[in-house]
């Protein structure tokens, strides 16, 4: 086949811009004939890299295996292949059953896509609701003897009145949010993105970057969830301005992470992918030994026109969070206010009477010992909000619950555990702003290649693959218990015992012996009464939790720290911890 001097030209420019590219890719450490399967990668773009360099080399063909050799020339080769044949030489010793324990967990695939579809909405949503299967803290109190007797008490006919008016102020107040709130975060929003445009142009680090990615009604959203999480966490906690600051940036960065995702097909992807492994997990008979096996063949077998389902995307650091969450914040702070006349009859002569107040404001803390300001709902909001009992629901994010379905294997320390959430194998404190070898937690003070001794991973596959249940009559127990005041015998945070706290202003006329005495005891009572709500936040959660999934099946992804131990990923709901804990739960 003859070739006409302009594609020759052609044949030659293109084949100096793909030895170019693979020097490039080579000085910046990547293989491209080695492990391509585990970099970055489009939709079809696989092919266009492999006819590049058939192009170039069609004699050298690339490794498209997951599995990839092991590096013979790295420097921790020698330790990595003491460690990996100390562990290896234990677990060959207890040879794997063919049968699968667990295919009879789901009735067929479709039933465990449906439960990772189910998981999918939930992770996309980024939060969580649940109702409370306790009253709380304040609520307890009033059933305490010695508080009930201070308490002015309610007749059965102003409940009834009560309950009458809550679907009349939830209208309301989801009119309020859905119009007024809405019109003016939007407003905001665009001004600050415009003076944040101005200064980033001059140079200045501003959040403006982080807040072009979502489309404005999102941050709006955002923000408006962040005031509902506000008002339900003032019932459990006191809310600190700087965690505050630091949770909606995380939040932010949950939502630019699933909506990349979901643009750049990842999502699609990962459905794909699952439905194989789901063909694999359901099986009677082992078709591969482990879990991760599993799920990489399902990634080979979908790779020649799929995505990469690990882009890399770098981490937002503290610092980066901190700053979005602070413009946000500013936001609500200076702009967000609500009609004060809401909760009073409406004036017949002018019925759109307003009278607007700030939602939020801003406290300096009760303790001598804490110089940080707390964040406060205005009083008559949070009237209105338990008025429409809008502030009843506890709000969690995906991988502070159980999963639906079976976690993602852990093909590294990176890639596993949750579906769309990003989670670590191993536990440790993550400075993102330090470089790799720069600190040992940056690095995960390892001495070893942790790619080498994929027996570990397997093991914590094996855990994150058992299902559980919630044990109901166990849990039934200790609803009646909590409910009734608490049981300190059964590790449950008593309320029926606690007594009023006194005022803090005490009578100038005493003598200082008696003031300091009546200090001490002021001091003491509140210090107990601190304790027990931070406990009984603490049982609300995790009964909250067994209570909403006492009919699911479920289950925990689980890491594991330097020393080997491991731990299921979400913190209040799980196997672990008190014995009482451990009966809420069966497998």
């Amino acid at each position: 086949m003859k070739i006409s001097p302009d594609e020759r030209l052609l044949y030659t420019f293109v084949e100096a811009k793909i030895f170019e590219m693979i020097a490039l890719a080579e000085n910046h450490g990547i293989n491209v004939y080695d492990g391509l399967l585990r970099y970055p990668r489009g939709k079809n773009s696989l092919e266009k890299i492999l006819t590049a360099l058939l192009f170039v080399n069609i004699d050298r063909r690339p490794n498209l295996n997951f599995l990839t050799s092991l590096p013979l020339d790295s420097s921790r080769y020698s330790k990595s292949i003491e460690i990996t044949n100390r562990v290896s030489s234990v677990l060959d010793k207890a040879p794997l059953s063919p049968e699968n324990l667990f295919y009879e967990v789901f009735q067929s695939p479709n039933t465990m896509v449906e439960a990772f579809k189910e998981q999918l909405r939930l992770e996309s949503q980024g939060q969580v609701q649940i109702p409370p299967a306790l009253p709380f803290f304040e609520e307890m109190l009033k059933d305490a003897p010695q508080i009930a007797k201070t308490l002015p008490q309610h007749s059965q006919s102003q409940q009834k009145i009560h309950r009458s008016h809550r679907q009349q102020m939830r209208k309301l107040l989801e009119t309020e949010q859905n119009t007024n709130w809405c019109r003016q975060l939007t407003s905001a929003f665009e001004a600050a993105l415009q003076r944040l445009k101005s200064a980033h142009t001059q140079g200045q680090i501003t959040a403006y970057p982080f807040l072009k990615i979502l489309p404005k009604k999102s941050y709006v959203d955002l923000m408006i969830q962040a005031v509902n999480t506000i008002v339900t966490d003032t019932e459990l906690q006191h809310v600190s301005r700087s965690l505050f600051l630091l949770q909606l940036g995380e939040r932010v960065e949950s939502a630019c992470l699933v909506w990349r995702k979901q643009n750049a097909g990842i999502i699609d992807e990962l459905v794909n992918v699952y439905k194989i492994y789901a063909d694999f997990f359901t099986a009677p008979k082992r078709k591969l030994e482990h879990f991760r096996e599993m799920w990489l063949r399902a990634l080979q077998m979908n790779a020649e026109s799929g995505v990469s389902l690990d882009p890399e995307w770098p981490k937002w650091s503290n610092q980066i969070c901190m700053m979005v969450g602070q413009e946000l914040y500013r936001i609500l702070y200076d702009h967000l206010t609500f009609n004060t006349r809401a909760l009073k009859p409406q004036d017949p002569e002018n019925p759109h009477l307003r009278q607007d107040a700030p939602v939020l404001f801003e406290v300096t803390s009760d303790d001598p010992g804490a110089a940080h300001y707390e964040i406060r709902v205005h009083p008559i909001l949070l009237k209105w909000y338990k008025a429409s009992g809008r502030h009843a629901s506890l709000v969690f994010n995906p991988t502070e619950l159980p999963m639906l379905c079976p976690p993602l294997p852990w093909i590294d320390t990176k890639q596993g555990g949750y579906l769309l959430s990003s989670s670590d194998a191993t536990r440790f404190i993550r400075k993102t702003t330090y470089f790799p070898g720069a600190d040992a937690a940056a690095d995960d003070d390892l001495d070893f290649d942790i790619s080498m001794i994929p027996r570990v991973l397997d093991s914590l596959n094996t855990l994150a693959a058992c299902p559980w249940k919630v044990n109901q009559p166990i849990l039934d127990v200790m609803l009646l218990v909590a409910r009734g005041g608490g049981e300190k015998s059964l590790s449950m945070p008593e309320t029926k015992s606690l007594i009023p706290v006194p005022r803090k202003i005490f009578d100038r006329t005493l003598p200082r012996e008696e003031r300091i005495s009546a200090y001490r005891q002021f001091m003491n009572i509140r210090k107990i009464h601190d304790e027990t709500r931070s406990l009984w936040a603490t049982e609300m959660y995790r009964l909250s939790i067994a209570n909403e999934y006492r009919n699911k099946v479920f289950w925990f992804p689980h890491s594991m720290d330097f020393r080997g131990r491991v731990y299921p990923c979400p913190p209040h709901f799980h196997h672990m911890g008190e014995s009482i804990v451990f009966h809420y739960l069966f497998n």
